[in-house]
């Protein structure tokens, strides 16, 4: 997400110091790339609210039906949301509610700038002091340009230490903002958003748990992203920012932001790593940028899907594979991580992980022959292949036998296939989906027995010959990968398509073949 120079928090009445299973959340989620027309419009306020929605219906314990997101909307819509979240709270007096809302767009000191609309400050405080909630949480992250390193909209105020009074019962309000006095709230390219949203959503699955008991309270993710956020500045940049926040209440309860198990799968890093991590989805878009130290475990909560973890070193970096199942947890070692360089596994937009390009395949195929009368054919399948970005290209090799009788004659028949098959490769949810074309050859062998073929060559002098031929194909192939681990696939396969068939006459013909078969394959 942006950085936040006006993350704002309006804490009134918390009654519990955790958050209890019976509370209503509600959430309004606004994300706005266009401001006032002379504001050149930002590169990520629209995704990161769809992002922040997502994580909040994920793990922040909001039901999609409680939700409203607002993307490129104008002051007045975003304005009629909160009125009716107002109307929802009515709805449930007496009962612990809670709202939360988020808003990402262009800002100045008194208003934040929607589409070509202003919404003041004022009003919106005005429309957040009556609802009828136990516990609000706002944040605005304003924003101005869409440089690589950017200065946010909005006014900074005074920096306080991190340290949050944890009294049972809260009144008031607090405001947080992601840079002190007179520093520039960096967004950085590589994050596609900024430094301190950045190390606050990853707070907010999991890195922040401090006190290891599965939940983020809003003090401990607030914490972690002061620290990261500071450190990485300074070292990276040389431009200080330090979070900070000043508020008016009567005491801070601690309440929960997030459940990171609820995400469906978690990467935990192991005690032995340390160092800085990147984690990656499969697109290769930056999911979390983590921080560890020897000795401690780290556990970051993710969808399920395919991952990769690096871990940069100099011109170097070490990474490895992840794949997660619903409800499963991968513990990476050390020795899992390949050394490549750094160049190779840096996050490049949407280009799929390739740590393992190369995959080796065993398998077994059933194709409705090529001859006719020759029946169904049982193939032994052994494949290459090579993954190019979203593209592939390999080699399979096939192998049959079949025998069958006529009514003169035994023929047992022998069959050697090369396929050259590429395609495209679509990653979907854990599956992978390959399309492609192959031109197939096999090589025809027969071995004849007529019945009373001894006589026959002792009274004619004819001795009956072993027979080949040469087939030339090409179709269209499909298949879907299942991964069992990160390296171990199940591959279903299907291909049709017109063989040439050379006849034992010399003259030849037009076949057509249809084939399906499984795979196991294994990535290099």
């Amino acid at each position: 997400m942006l950085s936040m120079l006006h993350f704002t928090l309006y804490l009134l009445s918390a009654v519990n110091t955790s958050q209890p299973a019976s509370e209503i959340r509600l959430a309004v989620v606004v994300g706005n790339n266009i401001g006032l027309s002379h504001e050149q419009p930002l590169d990520y306020a629209e995704e990161d609210a769809k992002r922040f929605h997502e994580l909040l219906l994920d793990i922040g314990s909001v039901d999609p039906d409680r939700a409203y997101l607002l993307i490129g909307k104008k002051a007045h819509d975003v304005l009629n949301a909160l009125i009716e979240t107002t109307g929802r709270l009515h709805e449930h007096p007496g009962k612990n509610t809670s709202v939360i809302v988020y808003i990402s767009s262009h800002a100045d000191e008194s208003s934040l700038h929607l589409n070509g609309t202003r919404l003041m400050i004022t009003e919106l405080r005005n429309v957040l002091d009556r609802m009828p909630a136990r516990f609000r949480l706002v944040i605005v992250d304003a924003c101005r340009t869409a440089l690589s390193q950017k200065t946010k909209g909005g006014r900074p105020v005074a920096e306080v230490p991190v340290a949050i009074d944890k009294s049972v019962r809260v009144e008031g309000e607090v405001f947080i903002t992601s840079a002190g006095p007179g520093e520039r709230a960096q967004e950085w390219t590589y994050l596609r958003g900024a430094l301190f949203s950045h190390h606050l959503m990853t707070a907010l699955r999991g890195a922040a748990d401090y006190d290891d008991n599965g939940k983020i309270s809003l003090t401990e993710a607030y914490s972690y992203a002061f620290r990261t956020t500071n450190a990485h500045a300074v070292r990276k940049s040389s431009t200080p920012q330090r979070p900070s926040y000043e508020f008016r209440f009567q005491g801070f309860g601690e309440w929960t932001f997030t459940q990171p198990s609820k995400m469906g799968a978690s990467i935990l890093l192991d005690k032995q790593l340390s160092g800085t991590f990147w984690i990656a989805d499969r697109s290769n878009h930056l999911v979390a940028e983590v921080g560890k130290i020897q000795g401690s475990q780290l556990k970051i909560a993710v969808q399920p899907g395919w991952y990769r973890v690096v871990r940069p070193e100099g011109d170097w970096a070490y990474a490895c594979d992840v794949h997660l199942h619903f409800g499963g947890q991968k513990n990476i070692h050390p020795d899992q991580f390949l050394r490549l360089p750094r160049q190779a596994v840096k996050l490049r937009g949407n280009e799929p992980i390739l740590l393992r390009p190369w995959h080796v395949g065993m398998g077994y195929s059933l194709s409705n022959g090529s001859l006719q009368g020759i029946g169904w054919m049982h193939h032994l399948v052994l494949s290459i292949e090579r993954e190019l970005g979203s593209w592939f290209a390999g080699l399979i090799l096939t192998g049959a036998r079949n025998s069958f009788q006529t009514l003169y004659m035994d023929i047992d028949h022998w069959q050697l296939g090369l396929h050259l098959i590429g395609g495209y490769r679509i990653p979907w949810w854990m599956l992978t989906i390959d399309l492609g074309f192959e031109i197939r050859s096999s090589l025809l062998h027969q071995k004849i027995k007529r019945e009373h073929a001894q006589e026959i060559e002792d009274i004619s002098g004819i001795v009956e010959n072993n027979r080949n031929a040469l087939q030339l194909g090409s179709g269209f192939t499909a298949k879907i990968g299942l991964p069992i681990s990160e390296r171990l696939w199940i591959w279903l396969h299907g291909a049709s398509g017109i063989y040439r068939v050379p006849l034992w006459t010399g003259q030849s013909k037009i076949s057509s073949y249809h084939e399906t078969g499984l795979v196991c394959s294994f990535s290099l």
